[in-house]
């Protein structure tokens, strides 16, 4: 596969549409599952991994989502390759340092992805823009059944699905949404937000999900429990408590634009001639700069496409620039390469 050509290749996820997408950027369903008769991934040997994949890979590729899907090896593939797929929101950030066997099929648009032989044989993906939770669960429960039409599911009539971290014990099933909260972030009312969805089981992550930070004040919230939930509750529970958070994002950026005007579009305009003339630019930086040019976009600030902000998020990000570049990259490299993606897209 040319990677070179996804570097001009706008994510389904990044397009800006969808419901909500001022501050939802984009929704994603995810399920966990394993085969029948084979050991978890991480006790597994080589050949039996091997079997796994190629199993999968076999059986998947008839269905209707995979026909014209790409099919990549990721032990045959460079480091920088394997992260521009992480920052990409193919495979997660252990899939790509992982040593074992272990592929990954998506879709052309990105929109369908199956890692395979990750902390389980398989995690089935669609992620889609803004706020599209029940249509892809609706889309993900038919694929799941697709699936289960060709493949044996380890499975417990007592607990459900078996996979190897007890957390997708159960449905398997983890859905999150990947908000832009940067009014409530800088009124220092996020951790108001994260207790009252903690009290919900719902987990806000970072950008890249557990463990990352919130790059660009981008959160993922998500259910935390699988085990005792039904599909349909986990689902429900998104749908009771996302409008109040989308609400209360609103308000206190109406309250910013009504009562202090004059500081918020100097915030955004600040950011937005920042962006434009740097000679050289960190990443967290720009994540941040380009937080506040989004924001002054849905605000009506600054005559922009959201599609193009939201590309530079990830255009940005250091695997993709130094594809860009055509060579491995210091950090100082990548801050300037990174600034001159900015004036050349900006100006």
């Amino acid at each position: 596969m040319e990677f070179s050509k996804l570097l001009g290749h706008t994510c389904e996820w990044l397009k800006g549409t969808g419901a909500e997408s001022d501050i939802v950027l984009s929704t994603r369903v995810r399920l966990a599952r394993n085969l029948k008769g084979f050991p978890f991934p991480a006790r597994a040997s080589t050949d039996q991994l091997q079997d796994i994949q190629r199993l999968i890979h076999e059986k998947t590729s008839s269905l209707a989502e995979f026909t014209k899907g790409i099919y990549l090896s990721l032990d045959q593939l460079a480091a920088v390759d394997l992260y521009l797929l992480f920052e990409r929101h193919l495979i997660s950030k252990e899939h790509a340092q992982s040593s074992r066997p272990r592929a990954l099929l998506f879709s052309e648009d990105e929109r369908v992805s199956l890692m395979i032989n990750e902390e389980d044989h398989f995690r089935l993906q669609i992620i889609h823009s803004g706020w599209e939770v029940r249509r892809l669960w609706q889309e993900t429960n038919h694929l799941d059944d697709a699936m289960a039409s060709v493949f044996s599911f380890a499975f417990h009539s007592r607990f459900g699905y078996l996979t190897a971290c007890p957390t997708n014990v159960g449905t398997g099933l983890r859905v999150s949404v990947m908000l832009h909260l940067p009014a409530l972030r800088m009124s220092n009312q996020m951790e108001k937000i994260q207790q009252a969805a903690h009290k919900v089981n719902l987990a806000f992550r970072g950008f890249y999900g557990e463990g990352s930070g919130a790059l660009g004040d981008f959160f993922q919230l998500s259910n935390q429990v699988t085990l005792g939930k039904t599909e349909e509750e986990i689902c429900r529970i998104l749908v009771y408590a996302l409008p109040q958070i989308i609400k209360y994002e609103r308000e206190v950026r109406q309250t910013m634009r009504d009562k202090h005007s004059t500081q918020l579009t100097k915030l955004v305009q600040g950011a937005y001639e920042t962006l434009r003339q740097t000679t050289a630019i960190s990443g967290d930086v720009a994540m941040s700069q380009l937080s506040a040019v989004r924001m002054g976009v849905h605000l009506g600030l600054l005559p922009l496409s959201i599609e193009d902000v939201n590309r530079l998020f990830i255009l940005s990000q250091p695997a993709h620039l130094q594809k860009k570049e055509g060579k491995d990259c210091t950090a100082q490299e990548r801050d300037l390469a990174r600034a001159e993606l900015f004036r050349s897209s900006l100006n």
